[in-house]
């Protein structure tokens, strides 16, 4: 009996959300899926506290984790390896131009449009002097 295989076990692949003791770990498991009837895409996830024997997992790292016998009342998968380490808090600080690129990319349409509207009064205000056109667009 020790040989025998005792069937197949549910695998998951999630990111380390926190390491509350030695030899606990937080896996977060993310899932997407598509409404039956509305067809909207719908994303959860999914808290699996895991068992890590060694500590070899940390915060931000992506790991595999396998289905076992209840470790402790909330425990009930087991780390099986680190797929790839994350970055934790002890990496690099991102430069300034990081910083404004990030910033330029999440910056909403409103704001967007204002900065094209501030961009294109400039524009017209150095054509005013042109023979022709008269502020406010009316033609004489």
């Amino acid at each position: 009996m020790t040989n025998q295989t005792r069937g197949k076990r549910k695998t998951r692949v999630g990111t380390v959300d926190s390491v509350p003791s030695a030899k606990t770990a937080i896996v977060e498991v993310r899932r997407v899926q598509r409404h039956p009837r509305y067809d909207k895409v719908i994303s959860a996830r999914t808290r699996c506290y895991v068992h890590d024997e060694q500590g070899r997992a940390e915060e931000g790292d992506t790991v595999r984790i396998e289905e076992c016998r209840p470790m402790s009342r909330l425990k009930r998968w087991r780390l099986v390896e680190v797929i790839a380490k994350g970055r934790g808090l002890g990496g690099p600080a991102a430069t300034e131009a990081e910083v404004q690129e990030i910033e330029e990319s999440i910056r909403g349409p409103r704001e967007k449009r204002a900065a094209a509207a501030d961009a294109g009064a400039a524009h017209d205000l150095s054509d005013a002097g042109t023979a022709g056109h008269t502020p406010g667009g009316a033609a004489s």
